[in-house]
């Protein structure tokens, strides 16, 4: 049944991007001669204004064929053909079919979090030492922490929920808050007395108080005998300072400034072993193209654009230019969809519980400074351990699975595989997946008692999945229109971001090309059903996005190619020259592209079968 959801989602998907033609190419006065759901045999048809309507036997998609498509069409040069079309209108008819994708998968989004709404995770308690300002207003462990005066306690910018109450403690100005708390299913309220803040402290007491750009730090990576790169001594781990006496801020800088070597040589200032080091890059002698590039590999860095008087930050020390490299030995990743300032600030939370050691880089020098603890929220927690309740509970054996025959039942608390800990379902998955060839030992907690269980393997396809439903570690939180709105367009934009950087990686190399196909989707989102029906819609706007994404990409025989050669054509008319010349080229791209992606077509689901078989 699963699988039959996950056929009818892909095949509607591409209905409704063939529905986003047709529509916008009826509005523009085109004749449509048929509007198909489905290919293959004809199921059932009807007519009705000057459009044939089919239901054909395959659901996997559909198709519009609309008058004068291509040039070689008897009403090719009609009024109402698409060739016989003003570019505007055609121009709108190929743009509709995305953005009825993306509107497709705005209209999801907006479902999901005004109907079962943003998941949360909870703060959860773990310990309460007797005395602390929590033990005395009955906060146990093992309650989980909803609220904070009606505000929801949210993990963000990629800091857990724990820290988010600490950092709303922090910064409440009232002199007590009622805690909202969960406790066996039931939720109470308590009122939390704050300590005094002193009199003197700004409003701003708990900010920051800085503002970061994003720069690269490039460097050498492995330099092969006889390279470019060997020939001008240069090392492995050489980081790049500067070019053509400008500051490297990223690649785009030492890509512009290396153009240079065209008419002269061209200084590199590199940085080895705490040393600066020049070279003279040659010029490139006139006539030869620029091979000789170096083989460099990039990392994000954070740069402090700007420290305010008074703040957090110059209190630790930092300065305009400073180079944010860890916090607590640890590295400072990016978060995806949230900008590195607000990273920055995220770490406000951490240092209301403690100090924190923040590594940086000042000119030449690696420096570590300490941002000061604040003790306003750890105040209000001390004695108290919080930690994010992050398990795998069973709550449903389903009938017939590998669950039920090795015994598991509802309640059981999965904690290791083959003595590896788990500690969420991917966790899980992912190590039965990798030992799917033998045997592996479950440990678990049931009712206080450690239990072990012989779980058998097999290697066919699917046999790893053990069968069951976890028990949800997070919170539900209904949105209103306004904010589900507000949610699904930055969701939107942010999948495409996630697609274009993706691609970006690719075909830099950073990453290799995984293709999935029509087998594979399907696959993928009949595994996403198992998880829930919002997981599902999540995962079917997921792809509506990338059909639209995909289709917008200036290849002959996708929307985008069709948009390129559009503005094309009307380039040649500016020209004077004939406009078949560019339908002719439109014509020989499309065919040429079209094979070109059928056989890719083909070679993808050849291996999503062959995965689906061998694993």
């Amino acid at each position: 049944m699963n699988i039959l959801y996950a056929i009818l989602a892909l095949g509607l998907l591409i209905v409704l991007h063939e529905a986003g033609h047709f529509l916008a190419a009826r509005w523009c006065g085109m004749k449509v001669h048929e509007f198909a759901v489905g290919f293959g045999p004809k199921i059932f048809s009807f007519e009705a204004g000057g459009t044939t309507y089919t239901l054909r036997a395959i659901f996997l998609g559909g198709y519009v064929r609309i008058a004068g498509m291509h040039p070689a069409e008897e009403d090719a040069g009609e009024p109402d053909s698409f060739l016989g079309s003003a570019p505007w209108k055609r121009f709108v008819a190929i743009l509709a079919g995305p953005v009825a994708n993306y509107i497709t998968a705005f209209l999801i989004f907006i479902a999901i979090y005004s109907i079962w709404g943003v998941r949360t995770d909870y703060a959860h308690v773990k310990e309460v030492k007797g005395g602390s300002a929590l033990a005395k207003i009955g906060v146990k462990p093992g309650d989980q922490i909803v609220m904070v005066d009606k505000t929801v306690v949210k993990g963000q910018f990629g800091y857990g929920p724990e820290l988010a109450f600490l950092q709303m403690l922090s910064s409440a100005e009232s002199p007590e808050v009622t805690l909202k708390i969960l406790r066996d299913g039931k939720q109470h309220d308590v009122k939390l007395s704050l300590p005094k803040k002193d009199a003197k402290s700004k409003k701003n007491k708990m900010e920051l108080g800085v503002k970061a750009k994003l720069h690269q730090k490039l460097w050498l990576k492995e330099i092969k005998p006889d390279s470019f790169a060997a020939k001008m001594k240069l090392q492995k781990g050489d980081r790049l300072l500067k070019i053509a006496d400008h500051k490297i801020e990223g690649l785009h800088t030492y890509l512009r400034y290396r153009k240079l070597r065209k008419k002269d040589a061209v200084k590199l200032e590199v940085m080895r072993a705490g040393k600066r080091v020049v070279v003279s890059l040659p010029a490139v002698k006139k006539g030869l193209k620029d091979n000789n590039d170096l083989p460099l590999k990039s990392e994000d860095i954070v740069v402090l654009s700007e420290v305010k008087p008074g703040s957090l930050g110059q209190a630790a020390g930092l300065q305009v230019g400073d180079q944010v490299l860890s916090v607590d030995k640890k590295p400072l990743k990016r978060v995806k969809g949230y900008s590195y300032e607000e990273r920055l600030k995220s770490l406000l939370a951490g240092c209301a519980k403690k100090p924190l050691k923040l590594g940086i880089v000042r000119g030449d020098k690696d420096l570590v400074l300490t941002l000061p603890q604040k003790k306003e929220a750890a105040l209000c927690t001390q004695g108290v351990d919080l930690k994010p309740l992050v398990r795998v509970v069973v709550s449903e054996v389903l009938p017939g699975s590998t669950a039920k025959k090795v015994g598991l039942r509802p309640g059981d608390w999965l904690q290791r595989i083959d003595g590896q800990s788990i500690h969420k379902i991917e966790e899980l998955l992912t190590l039965l997946k990798a030992r799917s060839y033998r045997p592996v030992t479950l440990t678990l907690m049931r009712q206080g008692k450690i239990v072990k269980k012989k779980v058998p393997m097999s290697k066919k396809a699917g046999d790893w999945k053990l069968g069951f439903r976890p028990v949800p570690i997070f919170a539900r939180h209904r949105q209103g229109l306004g904010a589900s709105m507000k949610l699904a367009a930055l969701q939107t934009w942010q999948f495409n971001v996630r697609i274009w950087k993706g691609l970006q990686r690719i075909f830099s190399g950073q990453d290799k090309a995984n293709l999935t196909g029509p087998v594979g989707i399907v696959n993928q989102t009949q595994q996403a059903v198992q998880f829930g029906f919002d997981y599902f819609l999540m995962f079917v706007s997921l792809i509506s996005i990338h059909l639209a994404f995909f289709n917008l990409l200036p290849i002959p025989a996708l929307d985008g190619g069709r948009i390129v050669f559009l503005f094309a054509q009307q380039v040649i008319r500016l020209f004077g020259w004939k406009d078949d010349v560019g339908v002719k080229i439109e014509t020989i791209a499309n065919v040429i592209s079209f094979v070109l992606l059928f056989g890719l077509l083909i070679l993808i689901t050849f291996n999503d079968i062959y995965r689906l078989i061998f694993g």
